[in-house]
């Protein structure tokens, strides 16, 4: 029993030491999106897609994206061809368990049990 409360203690501290960590690395990284926000904007107006300076580079790159203009059209689209693939392969989790709330199964989905742990202070 005693191992079991020094383990729970050892990874209370560890928890701690790594959340510390994660706000030093949060900071970082909201310090290099600023930069990198200046440096894009600076290279749109000199209408320049890429710079280097001693060390380092920046490039901009143009890429193509999806996005729904029109949910309808597009379910209408899937509902007429069956062309299931332009969709993700996961289930809404949130909706699924709203209707077994509700009291209902859903065809083709199992309940599955899963173990999770909360760390917190001693009190």
């Amino acid at each position: 029993m005693k191992n079991i409360k020094l383990a729970i203690d050892n990874l209370y501290e560890a928890r701690q030491h790594r959340l510390e960590a994660q706000k030093a690395v949060d900071a970082l990284k909201a310090e290099e999106d600023a930069q990198a926000l200046l440096i894009q904007q600076a290279l749109h107006d000199m209408g320049l897609p890429e710079l280097s300076g001693d060390v380092g580079s920046f490039t901009l790159k143009i890429k193509e994206e999806p996005e729904v203009l029109s949910w309808h059209d597009f379910q209408d689209h899937i509902r007429r061809t069956g062309e299931l693939d332009l969709l993700q392969k996961r289930p809404m989790i949130s909706a699924i368990k709203a209707r077994w709330e509700e009291g209902n199964d859903v065809p083709g989905i199992v309940r599955v049990e899963s173990e999770a742990f909360v760390i917190g202070k001693a009190k």
